[in-house]
Order: C-alpha cells, then structure tokens, then sequence
C-alpha cells in the first residue's frame, strides 16, 4: 500500500487513479484494468533499477491502446517499450510483443526492453487469483 500511495502522491511518477470514491481521507480509488498496467510497469521499471522521474517519462509515454493495438491483420497485438540512447539523448519507443529488440551494452542503441505483454499477463493472473480466492471464501 506505501508504494502505491507512494506512486500515486509523488509528482515524478505521473500516476493517477481512474477515479475517487467519496473524499478525504480513507476514500476509495477506483483503476481501470490499464492503469493497474501502469501502475505495474512503474513497479518494473523501479525495480530493474530506474529513477521516478525516468519511470514518470516512461510512464507518461503510455496511454491505454499502448497494452494492446492492432496488428497489419487486424487482430489485437500486445507491446513492448524499448530505451534506446541516441545523439539527442534517451528516447521511448514500442516493439511488438514476444519479439523484443537487441539490446545492445554501452554507446547508442536499445539498452533495455520490458515486454507489455508479461506485465498484463502477470496482472491479469494475480487478479484472477484473487478473485478466486474471494469467490471461495464467499461460498
């Protein structure tokens, strides 16, 4: 819960809740299924070792049909996100999911690539879970 409030309150990460039920304090935050996504990047991304103002610019780069677009047949195709380091500096790039870019150590070039498709697989398994697990203590 520290980290969470920790991502939604400092200005570096650019996170946000969906929506707020009710106000003040010990009010519910509602997410969307893509913001949980978000959010679950920004936890990658701190843990491989990045600072919250680079998570926040990477963050900030995904909008909801990042997760999933569709491909040259039509059909929903999930992302990745690549840094590459250029001339102009770091920039933030998509590669299609389960086909990730050589990433390459020192000078130019992709230097790190998270697949989208792994955290929205991991997201949707703990929520499975727990739902799972709520449905059972419910019965």
């Amino acid at each position: 819960m520290w980290r969470l409030q920790k991502f939604l309150t400092s200005p570096a990460y650019r996170l946000s809740a969906t929506e707020q039920l009710g106000e003040g304090k010990g009010s519910r935050r509602v997410f969307s299924r893509e913001g949980v996504y978000r959010i679950a990047t920004a936890l990658t991304l701190l843990h491989d070792g990045f600072a919250p103002e680079f998570i926040g610019r990477a963050v900030a780069q995904l909008d909801e049909p990042d997760f999933q677009e569709l491909d040259t047949n039509g059909q929903h195709a999930r992302l990745g996100i690549l840094f590459r380091r250029t001339a102009k500096g770091r920039q933030f790039e998509f590669f299609a999911s389960g086909k990730p870019p050589e990433v390459k150590a020192g000078g130019f070039g992709v230097y790190y690539a998270l697949d989208l498709g792994w955290v929205m697989d991991d997201v949707n398994r703990r929520i499975g879970e727990r739902n799972k697990s709520r449905s059972t203590r419910e019965s």
